[in-house]
C-alpha cells in the first residue's frame, strides 16, 4: 500500500454519499506498499480500506480482481471483500481514479513468519486456487514475463552498474526456460507477508491488485520467494518445506509442476526485483508521494540463489513433497454430514482478550431449537471461549448421534480439522517446536472428537445467520452476567 493521490475532504464526502457507511470518524493515508493509494477509513458503519487505483491498474482490469475477492468470500474463504455502493457497483471514481471501499481485516502480518505460518499460507493458497477454479472472469498478468525486457530497459539506471550484466543474463535464461503448459486459473499474484493477516494461525488474504489468470505453480513460486527466505536472501529450509508441503496437502502438485517450481521461483525473484526498481524510479519522479520503498537488492540475492538451484532438493525438499499424514477423519466427517440430524452453533466472546469471556451454544434437531447453553470465565481469551463452546456442546451430544458444528472461529474449525493430528504427532509442539497454545483444551476436544461423529461448517460472523447471531448473543450475555 502507498499514497500517490491526495484525497480532499470535500471530494471524499461527495464520493461516500453513494455508500451506507454513516459518519466518517477518521481518514488517514497508509505508507506501506508501492502500487496504489490507500487510506484507512473509520466510519460509524465500520473500518474500511479506501483504495485509489493508480495508472498501472486499468479500470477494465478491476472487475477481475474485485469480483474474485467477493467470489472467494461467498465460498467461505477468509479474505478482504469489496463493499458495493448503493447502485451495486464495486467501484466509483474519486480524484479521477477508480476507487473501492474494501473491508478492513483484523489480524497481524508477520515480517518474520514461523514455519507454522508458512504451512498455513500454503494450505490457504491451495484452497484459494481450488475455490476459484470456476471463476469465469479473466485478466492478463499485469507483470507478464513478455514485458520484462522492456521494463528493465526503462529502469536500468536504478540498478547498480556492476549488477546489470548478471541481470541481463538471468533475464535471457529465465525467458528461454518459461514453462509452456501447466494447470492454472485465478491467482493472487502478490502474496507477501504484508498481504496476509493472521488471527492466531488463521490467515486472511488482502490486496488482490495483482490477481490475474496464471499458472497456479507461478503463484506458489511467488510465495517461495516471499516466505522461504530471510530478509538478506538466505534460504530458510524449514519455512520453504512447510510452505510447499502445506500447499501439496491441500492440492497435490503434479510432477510437471514440481519440476517447474525451480525455474518459476527464479522468474518470480526477477519479477519482484524489476518491480522494486520501477518503484524506486517512480518515487524519484514523484517526490511528494507517501511511499515506503522496499530494497530491490533483497531480490538480487534470491536471484543468485535460484540461479544455481536445479530441483526442490536444493530448497530442502525431496522432489516429491511428502503426503499429509493419513487422516480418516475426513471420511468420518463426510459420513456425519450426510447423517446428521443435529446442528450445533457455537460462539465465544471476550472483553479485553485477555479479559472477561463467555461462550454460547445453540443446539437444533431437525431445525427445531432443543437447548441453549452458556458459561464464562473472568480471565481468559477469545480462543479459549471458542474452544470451550465446542467442548461443552460435544459433551451434550449422544455418542451415537451425528452432528454438524457451525462456528465463525477458523481457529477452532481449522485446528480441529487440519492441525490437531499433526500437533499430536509432534508431541503437542508446533512446526516451530513451540508448545501448542491452549493444549489443555485441544486435548479435551481431541478426546471428544474421537468418540463422536461430527462435521464442521465455518460461517462468516455477524453475517445475518440467525443461530450464529443467537450464539453470539448468549456468549456476550455470559460476560455481562459476571459483572452483576
Amino acid at each position: 500500500m502507498a499514497v500517490y493521490t491526495h484525497v480532499g475532504q470535500r471530494a471524499l464526502r461527495a464520493f461516500l454519499k453513494d455508500y451506507d457507511l454513516g459518519k466518517v470518524l477518521s481518514f488517514k493515508g497508509i505508507a506501506e506498499g508501492v502500487e496504489n493509494s490507500n487510506y484507512l477509513l473509520r466510519a460509524e458503519g465500520g473500518d474500511f480500506i479506501l483504495t485509489l487505483y493508480e495508472d498501472r491498474m486499468s479500470e477494465k482490469d478491476l472487475p477481475f480482481a474485485l469480483g474474485l475477492m467477493n467470489h472467494l468470500a461467498r465460498k467461505g474463504f477468509c479474505c478482504a471483500t469489496v463493499k458495493p455502493n448503493r447502485n451495486d457497483a464495486l467501484y466509483g471514481i474519486l480524484e479521477n481514479r477508480p476507487t473501492t471501499v474494501i473491508s478492513f481485516m483484523e489480524g497481524v502480518s508477520f515480517g518474520d513468519p514461523s514455519p507454522d505460518h508458512c504451512e498455513a499460507v500454503g494450505r490457504a493458497l491451495a484452497r484459494m486456487h481450488l475455490l476459484a477454479a470456476d471463476y469465469q472472469e479473466t485478466r492478463r498478468d499485469p507483470m507478464a514475463h513478455e514485458d520484462w525486457l522492456s521494463l528493465f530497459a526503462s529502469c536500468r539506471g536504478e540498478a547498480a552498474e556492476a549488477s546489470r550484466p548478471e541481470i541481463e543474463s538471468d533475464l535471457a535464461e529465465i525467458l528461454s526456460d518459461w514453462p509452456s503448459s501447466l494447470p492454472g486459473g485465478a491467482v493472487h499474484g502478490d502474496l507477501f507477508p504484508d498481504n496476509v493477516l493472521f488471527r492466531e494461525m488463521t490467515p486472511s488474504f488482502i490486496d488482490f491488485s495483482f490477481a490475474c489468470a496464471n499458472f497456479w505453480a507461478a503463484d506458489l513460486a511467488i510465495c517461495m520467494n516471499a516466505w522461504g527466505f530471510d530478509g538478506k536472501g538466505a534460504l530458510r529450509p524449514s519455512h520453504m518445506k512447510s510452505l510447499i508441503e502445506g500447499y501439496h496437502w491441500e492440492r497435490a502438485l503434479s510432477a510437471e509442476e514440481r519440476a517447474a517450481l525451480t525455474p518459476l521461483a527464479r522468474a518470480a525473484a526477477m519479477q519482484f526485483f524489476l518491480m522494486r526498481l520501477r518503484a524506486r524510479q517512480e518515487k524519484s519522479a514523484r517526490r511528494e508521494a507517501l511511499v515506503r520503498l522496499k530494497d530491490p537488492m533483497e531480490y538480487l540475492a534470491r536471484l543468485r540463489f535460484h540461479r544455481h538451484a536445479r530441483s526442490l532438493a536444493d530448497y530442502g525438499l525431496s522432489d516429491a513433497p511428502r503426503r499429509a499424514p493419513k487422516n480418516n477423519k475426513a471420511e468420518k466427517a463426510e459420513k456425519a454430514e450426510k447423517e446428521a440430524s443435529m446442528d450445533i452453533y457455537t460462539d465465544g466472546s471476550c472483553e479485553g482478550n485477555p479479559g472477561r469471556g463467555g461462550w454460547g451454544v445453540v443446539i437444533l434437531r431437525d431445525g427445531q431449537l432443543v437447548r441453549e447453553m452458556s458459561g464464562g470465565e473472568r480471565q481468559t481469551t477469545n480462543n479459549r471461549m471458542e474452544l470451550l463452546a465446542v467442548i461443552h456442546a460435544l459433551e451434550e451430544l449422544p455418542l451415537g448421534e451425528a452432528a454438524r458444528i457451525h462456528t465463525d472461529s477458523q481457529y477452532a474449525q481449522k485446528g480441529a480439522t487440519e492441525y490437531l493430528q499433526r500437533w499430536k504427532a509432534n508431541g503437542w509442539k508446533s512446526a516451530a517446536k513451540k508448545p501448542v497454545k491452549n493444549e489443555d483444551l485441544w486435548r479435551r476436544l481431541d478426546a471428544l472428537l474421537a468418540e463422536r461423529r461430527v462435521s464442521w461448517r465455518w460461517l462468516r460472523g455477524h453475517d445475518g445467520d440467525r443461530w450464529n447471531e443467537r450464539a453470539d448473543e448468549i456468549a456476550r450475555g455470559a460476560i455481562a452476567s459476571q459483572s452483576r
